[in-house]
């Protein structure tokens, strides 16, 4: 995570889970349900939808943004 995600909450609020990722719990361990919505040299915008593990539960939808840091891509924000 980048430290604009990092600041989105206090450290207590990301030991209690109030945290600015929604929690989700999906099936499998290999993503492949995801469109880019831009993608430029240090920073990309993707679409991810992910199937649940509970059939009962929702298919989840988010928004990631990554950004380049070093060598490395970092989650920089996701949205719900």
């Amino acid at each position: 995570m980048t430290a604009n995600l990092w600041r989105q909450a206090t450290p207590a609020e990301w030991r209690a889970g109030s945290i600015p990722v929604p929690p989700y719990d999906p099936a499998g361990r290999t993503f492949h349900g995801w469109r880019t919505i831009y993608a430029f040299p240090r920073t990309v915008r993707v679409e991810l939808t992910l199937e649940p593990k509970r059939a009962r539960d929702p298919v989840g939808s988010f928004v990631v943004g990554l950004r380049r840091v070093g060598s490395r891509w970092l989650v920089d924000g996701i949205y719900a």
